[in-house]
Parts: C-alpha cells; structure tokens; sequence
C-alpha cells in the first residue's frame, strides 16, 4: 500500500530505507531457541522475531533489502498489507514452497511408522475400508490399512496429507 499523501512505499514511510525493496527470503523463528551459552529462551511455537513495521512478534521472519543497502525483517502479514504486488508473490511463493516441506516431511514421517509402528498398523487393520471396498479377487472386506498403503503409494501429495490428517485425527 503507498502512502497516499507521498506515493512512498510504506517501508519507506516507516523509515526503513528507499524504494524500491527487495524481497531476500525468510525464516521461521519460534521458541524454544537455544543461546550460544546453552540456555533457551521462548516457549515451545512462541514466535521469536519481531517485525520492523508493526513491532508484531512474528515467527515467520521475511528478509526485505532496500535500495540503499538497508536489511530489515518484517512478518509476511505486513508484506501483505503493503499492496506491493512483487513482495507479496515471492513471499507467497516462498510460503508455499515452505508448507510442501513440511507436508513432505509428515508423508516421510507417516512412511516410516507404517514400516515400524506396530501399534499404528494394528489399529489401521482393525478399522474397516472408509468405503466399504472389498479385495477384487478373495472378497474380504478391506482395511482402513489397505486404503492408508493404497494411498500412500499411488496418490500425489494432497492425497498422502489426506491419510496423514486422518490418521493423527484417528489417534486423538
């Protein structure tokens, strides 16, 4: 969003170098962070960087670089509010890249139970296909198990974080 007395960026209005910016890239801040000396300072997820705008706690920390050299850290929410279209699509894309990540870590993690976790698999087999389905050539009913390998196999990634957040819904 430009300040409509000037036409200046709103980083530029808030004193945080000249138009225009730069989007650098970001990273996730959140407690508990571990000091140089041992100690650790936050609380499990508490966000630990703070915004240059707004003064927010933030936990996802966006590096901006102005013209003139200067590098500040803002919260995606401010670069969202900026109305500057080119920041907002990096972040964006940025995020997204961010949350496949993660979502590729849970598949993994998901992967490695269904070969160990012999509680989880015992209680994918005691659970029924969702869809009733039956094996094509023996007629027994299918399980819950069956469609979790199925899935995991043969889907692309929205279909595994299906089986993902079915199953950690399942186990609370």
């Amino acid at each position: 969003m430009k300040n409509t007395n000037s036409n200046q960026h709103v980083f530029e209005t808030a004193g945080l170098g000249k138009a225009p910016f730069r989007y650098v890239g970001s990273d996730e801040r959140k407690g508990p962070i571990t000091l140089a000396d041992g100690s650790q300072v936050g609380a499990p997820g508490q966000p630990m960087g703070t915004c240059a705008y707004c003064g927010q706690g933030i936990a996802i920390c966006c590096t901006i670089k102005s013209a003139d050299g200067q590098r500040f850290i803002v919260g995606s929410d401010c670069v969202a509010k900026t109305g500057d279209k080119g920041l907002k699509q990096l972040v964006a894309k940025d995020s997204r890249a961010r949350a496949k990540v993660r979502e590729e870590a849970r598949v993994q993690e998901l992967l490695e139970r269904l070969e160990n976790d012999l509680e989880l698999i015992a209680a994918l087999e005691a659970r029924p296909h969702p869809k009733g389905f039956k094996n094509r050539e023996t007629g027994e009913e299918l399980t819950l198990l069956d469609q979790v390998t199925w899935m995991m196999a043969n889907s692309g990634l929205s279909g595994r974080m299906r089986m993902v957040r079915a199953i950690a819904k399942m186990e609370k």
